[in-house]
């Protein structure tokens, strides 16, 4: 009887053991990990859901793994790792930073020292308390990523990795620390903070997200900081959503399955490139979409899917950096909605299958004109294999500088065997009216015979446009100011608009005969050949001179009754010239009857900032001047409104 109550006593110990351990576990004090002491109930957590209470600062000193993970009780504390080895974190569910709560990576170690060329050591170093074998050795000239800590004396480390250092550094300072790693099978749910990098490449925390599903990343948190991410999802359908702002650095984000998808806040890589996928990697895909914005330190290359289609902004590179969509057949770009600002240069081919179908995408080449000067804005080709023609269909792609070296590559450059599909209202704009590169030569453009422009608009200031191949036009050739025009071939468009502040000569390579001229200049334009306009000359501000013929002039919009009135047939609301701007822009439109009309000028709020037209207007083409100098930079929208017409457009300011 004895030996059989004891039993029984066993096996309700066993089973309430049990119970405890797969139950919610919160922590009594602070501690580590694997004391009991730091416990209620004194049971270290080895499955089920975990707490870590206000006021206590609980340090992971072994390998963890646990259901779902909540970080403070809505005033405090802390989850933090040591600096003994390399952890492993995994949560299969949810982690919840509560507010007031703390989830951290390390802070590494910093020491200074003397590194010797080409050795294997780190010499008279100041003090090596602290140090661990198998710290990773942070970046330093001559020291190769990965290295790490092999073995120490007091003021000695030696290195797993030889230097390759050719010079002292003297008083070089050293961050040391592990590389943990945290898997997220859930959702994160940020509501004070998580910083995964602490600032530094040493002590650091990868973090993976590895649900075959959806995951999100919420919260009310001000920081939320990874130095690495990976997804590894199984497939390209599997989402990371996230609608708060995140902040990335180091390797950013690798993908290996699975689609990051910003619909809200910004995604910050504060350093390096965001590579989408890899050569062996195509299931993965980046989103930037709804409210979302984002900002890349250096190169987005894309292997898998990219999708823009945001209120917001994309900004990448800070001088000779790129968008690359030319790597891989079967991947994809779509830019629908945004403006894209790219400090460097923009390539695709016929490898990916690139739409620009609403998005403004802003070119700067200038960071290449402090190197050799010897690259392209925009260039679209064939590739090995490429079958995809790049299609334009709305928004525009504007280069605001060219390179400065007379012998370079081309600016705006096609050499697709694959005709690309440029039409709708998509174009092409070179310059801002302001040449930012000194000694700048001039812009050089160079299609192949099977390219064909929708609508294209000079505007590069004094500094001249060189043709080094025929140039097709199909919608309107918009010349607001231009240097010197060179080339053996003549445009061929439609339409011409002369929309400038100083007065232009149509140059010699304009074909003389065309089919309609708008001239909304108050200095006026000059026919520099005997030119015949078939169908209708607009004279909206200035004049033509020169010899000319028109089978129908218009002045000021004044309605003349025939056939070929030269009226517009359509409402239409161009897009503002400059764009971006500063601080002011103009913005034309267009009126085949007498209208009432309202033109006014929002934020991205929807608050209307500017009337610029309110009222009954006259048949015509008209423009309006608006100064945004009381407002801060940014993105605006302005709507036209006559009657059942109503139609929206997109600028962007830069102070």
């Amino acid at each position: 009887m004895k030996h059989t109550l004891q039993f029984l006593f066993l096996a309700v110990l066993v089973l309430t053991m049990a119970v405890v351990s797969n139950a919610q576990i919160t922590s009594a004090a602070s501690g580590n990990w694997s004391a009991g002491a730091t416990w209620v109930g004194g049971v270290v957590p080895s499955s089920g859901d975990v707490v870590i209470a206000n006021g206590h600062t609980v340090t992971i000193d072994q390998n963890v793994s646990v259901t779902n993970l909540t970080v403070g009780g809505g005033t405090s504390g802390t989850l933090t790792f040591d600096k003994v080895a390399r952890r492993v974190v995994t949560v299969s569910g949810n982690i919840t930073v509560a507010a007031g709560g703390t989830f951290i990576a390390q802070d590494a170690i910093s020491t200074t020292g003397d590194l010797a060329a080409t050795s294997t050591s780190i010499t008279n170093v100041a003090s090596t308390a602290g140090v661990v074998n198998g710290m990773n050795i942070g970046t330093l000239t001559g020291i190769a990523a990965g290295t790490t800590v092999a073995s120490f004396s007091a003021n000695t480390i030696t290195l797993s990795v030889a230097s390759t250092n050719t010079a002292a550094l003297t008083g070089a300072i050293l961050a040391m620390g592990y590389d943990d790693t945290l898997s997220i099978g859930g959702n994160l749910t940020n509501n004070g903070t998580f910083d995964m990098t602490r600032g530094n490449a040493a002590g650091i925390c990868h973090v993976i997200f590895t649900k075959a599903g959806d995951q999100t990343i919420s919260g009310s948190g001000t920081t939320t900081r990874f130095r690495s991410i990976t997804l590894n999802k199984t497939a390209v359908t599997n989402k990371v959503i996230a609608s708060i702002n995140v902040t990335t650095s180091g390797s950013n984000i690798i993908f290996i399955a699975g689609t990051w998808e910003q619909n809200a806040g910004r995604l910050t890589a504060t350093s390096g490139s965001i590579a989408i996928g890899s050569l062996t990697a195509t299931s993965c895909a980046l989103n930037i979409i709804g409210s979302a914005g984002a900002s890349i330190a250096s190169n987005l290359n894309v292997y898998g899917a990219f999708l823009l289609n945001t209120t917001d902004s994309l900004i990448v590179g800070a001088g000779t950096s790129k968008i690359d969509l030319t790597y891989i057949i079967g991947a994809s770009a779509t830019f629908t909605k945004g403006t894209v600002l790219i400090n460097g240069k923009f390539a695709t081919a016929a490898l990916t299958a690139t739409t620009i179908n609403g998005a403004n995408i802003i070119i700067d080449p200038k960071g290449f004109a402090a190197a050799s000067g010897t690259d392209y804005a925009f260039r679209a080709t064939t590739g090995t294999g490429g079958t995809n023609p790049f299609t334009f269909t709305s928004g525009t792609i504007t280069i605001l500088n060219p390179n400065s070296t007379a012998s370079s590559n081309p600016e705006l450059a096609m050499s697709s065997s694959v005709a690309p599909n440029i039409s709708g209202t998509a174009m092409f704009v070179l310059g801002q009216g302001v040449n930012t590169v000194a000694s700048a030569a001039g812009y050089r453009i160079n299609f192949n015979s099977v390219v064909s422009l929708n609508h294209f608009t000079i505007n590069t200031g004094s500094v001249g446009v060189t043709l080094q191949s025929n140039i097709t036009v199909k919608g309107t050739l918009t010349m607001k100011s231009c240097g010197t025009l060179g080339g053996a071939f003549k445009w061929k468009a439609d339409n011409y608009l002369f929309n400038g502040g100083a007065a232009l000569v149509t140059g010699t390579i304009m074909p003389d005969t065309v089919r309609k001229v708008v001239i909304n200049n108050s200095l006026g334009v000059t026919s520099s050949q005997t030119l015949f306009i078939s169908d209708t000359l607009v004279l909206t501000a200035g004049a033509l001179t020169g010899p000319f013929t028109a089978r129908v002039t218009v002045t000021g919009g004044t309605a003349v009754r025939d056939d070929n009135s030269g009226l517009p047939r359509e409402f239409a609301l161009t897009q503002n010239y400059p764009n971006p701007f500063n601080p002011s822009t103009t913005i034309q439109y267009e009126l085949p009857v007498n209208s009432n009309v309202t033109l006014s000028v929002y934020d991205v709020l929807g608050k209307e900032v500017a009337t610029l037209v309110n009222g009954n207007i006259e048949a015509g083409v008209h423009s309006v001047q608006f100064n945004a100098a009381n407002l801060s930079s940014g993105i605006y929208f302005y709507t036209l409104r006559t009657g059942s017409y109503v139609e929206n457009k997109k600028m962007m300011l830069l102070k």
